[in-house]
């Protein structure tokens, strides 16, 4: 088991992620640095963890090398903005929910505060299991707290049992959300999962390790690591 670090992934994130493993589970995760990725033989391991990723860091050299090591039976994480990335290299088929930015009533003075206001800083939504989903074992309550950071929306399935985790209609409990992410948010899905080729990829839009506090949402990682080869 890897995780992706090094410029260009989020460090909290994946420091959130190794700390959940190397001191609550005890158990090793090896941390590929991004200058060396194309070295690494990604044989080793049986899942990658990906986590907030900005721009390019994994060039298409670095994604063709993912693609064929997920074709061959190996299960990619990926977490909040590589959701751009696995849209973009192809490894599953996302729909994005979003809307035109219209300023109404805007002065060139507040610009700066009109696009800092659409930022979803931190903020806690409801969502809604399905107890009967791999991803959700050891869920008892069918409703679940998301913590969010990320503006990555995603259209739910026409599938209803490949929705396990849905955002209700009505999702905030508690922080600011902005009123055009507030019309985008309800009803989309924080997880989504497919196949490619003989392995799996797992993508979450939100931190479900959260400052190491977040404990809720810790077993949805774990679930998607042990538990991959039956979603």
């Amino acid at each position: 088991m890897a995780i992706v670090v090094g410029n260009g992934t989020a460090s909290y994130d994946a420091g959130e992620i190794w700390h959940l493993f190397d001191q609550r589970y005890d158990m090793k995760l090896t941390k590929i640095d991004l200058d060396y990725f194309s070295r690494v033989d990604l044989s080793r391991y049986t899942t990658l963890i990906v986590p907030n990723m900005y721009g390019s860091a994994l060039n298409s050299a670095a994604s063709d090398k993912i693609k064929e090591w997920v074709k061959d039976g190996g299960t990619l994480i990926a977490y909040k903005n590589s959701a751009k990335w696995i849209s973009k290299n192809e490894f599953m088929d996302l729909t994005f929910k979003n809307t035109p930015l219209e300023a109404k009533g805007i002065s060139y003075e507040d610009r700066e505060n009109f696009y800092g206001a659409q930022e979803t800083g931190g903020a806690i939504f409801e969502a809604k299991l399905d107890l009967s989903h791999p991803i959700n074992y050891g869920y008892h309550n069918a409703y679940v707290a998301m913590f969010r950071k990320t503006n990555v929306y995603i259209e739910a399935d026409k599938q209803s049992f490949n929705n396990p985790i849905q955002y209700t209609s009505s999702p905030l409990l508690s922080g600011y959300h902005s009123k055009v992410n507030a019309t985008l948010i309800p009803n989309t899905v924080p997880f989504k999962v497919s196949g490619l080729g003989r392995g799996n990829v797992i993508l979450f839009t939100d931190n479900t390790n959260f400052r190491a506090f977040w404990y809720g949402t810790n077993k949805f990682l774990a679930n998607a690591i042990f538990f991959s080869n039956l979603m």
